[in-house]
């Protein structure tokens, strides 16, 4: 029983989160060293800094991401197999987790698995097309330039 709790996945799964971890208080034992402590200081406060940003942006990214998966769910139940989908999924996967991951990319500005105007409704397509625009002028403009605005003042306080 207890060989079946601890496979070769699992432990190359826990050595990835201890290996991620030590890196990490690698980056924190620095801070001993004059010429590389102000660095972590900054990066610590920037962090602080962007954490309510961050809730707005990811609401920001989970409503756009939902829009985005309701209009999926009208192509899903229109034709199951089809391929080309706005987001990608296999058969059972959490279309939820699959819209975020996209949403993600497109925030990204990478549209390559952005599929509009496959679709069989004039309204579908249309509603994605303005989605689309508002987007990348709400996400890719707006929302990553004020993120750039935070961290600049984090970086003027902090000098």
């Amino acid at each position: 029983m207890m060989e079946d709790m601890i496979t070769p996945a699992r432990l190359r799964l826990i050595g990835s989160i201890a290996s991620l971890f030590l890196w990490l208080q690698g980056v924190f034992w620095l801070r001993l060293f004059d010429s590389t402590a102000m660095y972590v200081s900054l990066l610590i406060r920037t962090i602080r800094d962007i954490s309510y940003f961050m809730i707005v942006m990811l609401m920001i990214m989970g409503g756009f991401g939902t829009a985005f998966l309701i209009l999926q769910y009208n192509r899903i139940y229109q034709n199951p197999e089809e391929e080309g989908l706005l987001f990608p999924h296999a058969k059972g996967e959490l279309l939820l987790s699959s819209a975020m991951i996209s949403q993600y990319f497109m925030m990204l500005g990478d549209f390559g698995g952005l599929n509009l105007n496959d679709s069989n409704s004039v309204a579908d397509r249309a509603l994605v097309t303005i989605f689309f625009i508002m987007t990348t002028f709400i996400v890719q403009v707006t929302i990553l330039n004020m993120l750039i605005a935070i961290m600049s003042e984090t970086f003027s306080e902090h000098m």
